[in-house]
């Protein structure tokens, strides 16, 4: 069975963004749709319209990544004016690390007018009554891409997208991480890839989407369900040195690890008490998770941000 600790992160803490994929103590696959047969990730009901899947015979896309399907916004015609459209997928986030984690890739090319028409990703946590650009969801503790569009790669009405055109295949991948102990993590993710444009007719052929796999990254150890002690930290992030305070009223021997996005062991400390201050010293500018060990049994998780 895998095993699971419940990543602990301070309430503070809105999204996060980091600028590559990290293995933490390993990545393994769980699914994937290369949209060559029916692919049970996509809510049918969503595509259609704009989106559609099949053979296409366009000017810039002249075939898919796994030949011959692929999404996109109309397989013969440039895409129309006014667009507003998607298709959804759903993730069973039971299957991804107890629903902590969870990594979403895709192959994809884009030909649209630049800083207006294009397209985004949008997450829902409620089923679909709430809807949000991914890059700005305030469910989601880290948001970990790779050539992901930012808040300064705007479409009409100032949303955050891709847009222009790429000069290849791309390939985009999100890690979306949860935090602990607010509530327990969604039972289902609910994704769209969100195709807008204004009235202007360009005659580009839109975003075209192949080859989606989802997989999720080993957090830690520990085991599903056990309710474990925040490790409170401040200051977080911290340039010099912070303060980590935990429970030990008997004053038992503590163990205190902390490991990098690597899932290497940079620092371990031993205490009797119950504070620790955690000098900067050699350690290098990012996250690391923090692990209270007693008995040789994990009771406590946090996380720290080294400036």
């Amino acid at each position: 069975m895998k095993k699971i600790y419940a990543l602990v992160f301070l309430s503070f803490l809105t999204v996060g963004a980091f600028t590559q994929i990290v293995p933490f103590e390993g990545i393994y696959d769980v699914d994937s749709c290369d949209f060559e047969t029916p692919c049970h990730l996509v809510n049918s009901d969503t595509a259609g319209n704009l989106w559609q899947l099949g053979v296409h015979d366009k000017l810039t896309f002249t075939e898919s990544y796994s030949i011959p399907y692929a999404m996109i916004t109309d397989t013969v015609n440039p895409y129309h004016t006014g667009a507003d459209a998607w298709f959804e997928l759903g993730f069973h986030m039971d299957d991804y690390f107890y629903g902590m984690d969870i990594i979403v890739g895709f192959r994809h090319k884009y030909n649209t007018d630049t800083l207006l028409d294009g397209g985004y990703i949008e997450t829902s946590n409620d089923n679909g009554a709430t809807w949000y650009n991914v890059i700005n969801d305030p469910n989601i503790m880290w948001l970990i891409t790779d050539n992901m569009y930012t808040q300064n790669d705007t479409l009409k009405g100032g949303i955050p997208g891709f847009s222009g055109t790429s000069a290849d295949w791309v390939h985009t991948q999100l890690e979306i991480i949860y935090g602990m102990p607010v509530k327990w993590p969604y039972d289902t993710l609910m994704m769209r890839f969100h195709f807008i444009s204004d009235e202007t007719e360009t005659a580009k052929d839109g975003w075209m989407i192949d080859n989606l796999h989802t997989s999720y990254a080993d957090l830690g150890s520990g085991v599903k369900n056990r309710v474990l002690e925040q490790v409170s930290v401040n200051p977080n992030p911290f340039t010099d040195h912070t303060m980590l305070t935990f429970n030990n009223p008997t004053g038992e021997l503590l163990t205190i690890e902390l490991v990098n996005s690597e899932g290497l062991s940079v620092k371990t400390y031993t205490t009797r008490h119950n504070s620790l201050q955690v000098d900067r010293g050699t350690l290098r500018p990012g996250l690391c998770l923090v692990k209270l060990i007693k008995n040789g049994t994990l009771t406590g998780t946090g996380k720290i941000i080294v400036k």
